[in-house]
């Protein structure tokens, strides 16, 4: 199946934050018994250590890469070239190796995997960020309706992952991911409707911080809506979080909710601008 080339960055996105959350997972686990602060050291210079040398690099070769094809439309898969899949096979069978052999101590695991995790999830935010960036391209009146169509998607999507999730594992309590779908609907589909409208009737397109806005917006929703996933999954299969993963996941997605409302607040300072 071939897709626009553009969602190729948002699938790589996808990808690479749930590879970098289950990575994590296990370092914050770890860290329970582990938690010292030469391994909080250790974490970092992990983290520095491949986000420098290693994905960062790959963020910008495959936004380069896939958005300077002469195709317009490319095969999903197509995300990662070869060696990029080489390495992802390589980095995920040698991280499995380790825990099923007891290769490594749960120290090394815990300031490791920690690093580890944290810079492949950073590289997802990174690819997400690039596919926004693309997407801003062109004119604004139809990049909010593209916008407000692929949340209107999203939205169904999350709607049917709802119900086949729960259904398949026998899961009749409450769960977060009950409300993800109208959440997008009501933050992404409708929200962009109305300042496609806004943009048509007075122009807040126009103001010099909206390009701005619509990136720190979109970054903020996708978080909240991939943290409301991540703990919408965990209540359907019954995961007895750690204390650190539960906190994690409750502070990113605390943070994604401040961000949201704090982009509202710069929404209506842009509106009250354009009527005085």
């Amino acid at each position: 199946m071939k897709v626009e080339k553009k969602y190729l960055l948002l699938l790589a996105g996808i990808v690479w934050s749930i590879a970098g959350f289950n990575v994590g997972k296990i370092g914050f686990d770890a860290y329970q018994t582990h938690f010292s602060i030469l391994n909080v050291i250790g974490s970092i210079i992990v983290f520095g250590i491949f986000w420098t040398f290693i994905f960062s690099k790959l963020v910008k070769k495959h936004h380069v890469r896939i958005m300077s094809n002469e195709e317009d439309l490319m095969y999903f898969y197509h995300f990662f070239d070869k060696s990029s899949f080489i390495i992802m096979i390589c980095m995920m069978t040698f991280g499995i190796l380790i825990r099923k052999l007891n290769l490594a101590p749960e120290g090394f695991i815990a300031f490791f995997y920690t690093g580890l995790g944290t810079a492949l999830f950073l590289a997802g935010l990174g690819f997400m960020y690039v596919f926004i960036k693309e997407s801003n391209e062109g004119s604004v009146m139809k990049r909010l309706i593209n916008l407000s169509f692929i949340y209107f998607l999203l939205a169904m999507v999350a709607g049917v992952f709802f119900r086949e999730f729960t259904k398949m594992n026998d899961f009749t309590g409450y769960t977060i991911l009950k409300t993800l779908h109208t959440h997008i609907l009501v933050l992404g589909t409708f929200f962009f409707l109305i300042v496609f409208l806004l943009a048509k009737t007075i122009g807040i397109h126009e103001h010099r911080s909206f390009p701005k806005f619509l990136i720190g917006y979109q970054i903020s929703l996708l978080l909240m809506i991939g943290m409301m996933l991540v703990r919408g999954i965990t209540q359907v299969q019954g995961n007895v979080l750690s204390t650190s993963m539960n906190g994690m996941i409750a502070g990113i997605g605390g943070l994604s909710h401040i961000a949201i409302a704090a982009m509202f607040i710069w929404f209506f300072q842009i509106v009250k601008s354009k009527v005085e």
